[in-house]
């Protein structure tokens, strides 16, 4: 979902040292208890900042679908290369009978000059 996608780039933008919430901030953040900025001034790059902390607003219907994401932030966090090659390279995995995880290293490897 799109909460868990805003924790997953958190720990992508501060590669890896850090999480966004542990169990307890957790629970103090759905009780409106604790400040999700207090973590976000670890990233970096403002419009990641923002696009995070839109991603884990705490009423689901204030957050937006992964496709209105990516067209909104669209030049600001993701590049033009995600909707013209990224995105029809990994469709062609989904188009694909299921590869197994070696199947797919495999081709990632093959590919990647392209990449």
């Amino acid at each position: 979902d799109i909460f868990s996608m805003g924790c997953v780039f958190f720990e992508l933008f501060t590669d890896g040292y850090r999480r966004l919430f542990d169990l307890y901030q957790l629970l103090l953040y759905r009780d409106g208890k604790w400040d999700v900025d207090s973590e976000l001034v670890h990233v970096e790059d403002q419009a990641v900042r923002e696009l995070i902390g839109h991603m884990v607003k705490l009423d689901p219907a204030d957050r937006k679908s992964a496709t209105g994401y990516l067209h909104e932030w669209k030049g600001r966090c993701f590049s033009d290369e995600m909707f013209t090659f990224l995105y029809k390279y990994c469709q062609t995995f989904a188009n694909q009978k299921v590869l197994s995880p070696d199947e797919k290293i495999a081709r990632l490897k093959r590919d990647f000059k392209e990449i």
